[in-house]
């Protein structure tokens, strides 16, 4: 159990520091922009 806990944690952590960094790298305006018309885009669809 050891064994794999030495193994699976730094795969974790790495896993977490990637998808920081793509979130980083992402344009936040972007980003929200496109949250922004796809709530609009539900709100059309639903009457």
């Amino acid at each position: 159990f050891d064994d794999f806990f030495w193994v699976s944690a730094p795969v974790v952590l790495a896993a977490i520091v990637v998808l920081t960094g793509l979130s980083y790298r992402l344009p936040k305006r972007q980003v929200t922009e496109e949250a922004r018309n796809e709530y609009a885009l539900e709100a059309v669809v639903e009457p």
